[in-house]
């Protein structure tokens, strides 16, 4: 992926901005005129290609899907003494366990 860094407002400090971004050059478009413009466009024309996408493609990566949900269905359908089991059995999940209710 190609990108190019534009400074484009005043109030940005490149003394304060963090070791990774204080290393690269930017675009100073702050001032917007001819003359930026030029720079601007320069430097777009520049940027080498994007390469091409693998044939085939990767395999898209599973949606990621939050504990909270069977937490939440834990919580409505559970009862004091159904606690040890699911909390047991939803670790791997990273569901919370309190070893005083699965211990046994």
């Amino acid at each position: 992926m190609q990108w190019i860094p534009i400074l484009v407002d005043d109030d940005v400090s490149t003394n304060l901005l963090p070791p990774e971004l204080s290393k690269i050059q930017f675009v100073d478009y702050r001032q917007q005129d001819r003359k930026a413009t030029f720079r601007l466009a320069k430097s777009i024309a520049i940027v080498p290609p994007t390469p091409d996408l693998p044939d085939p493609l990767p395999c898209p990566p599973e949606v990621p899907i939050s504990y909270l949900g069977g937490l939440t269905a834990l919580v409505e359908t559970a009862s004091l003494l159904d606690y040890g089991y699911p909390l047991k059995a939803g670790h791997d999940q990273g569901l919370p366990v309190r070893p005083e209710l699965v211990e046994g």
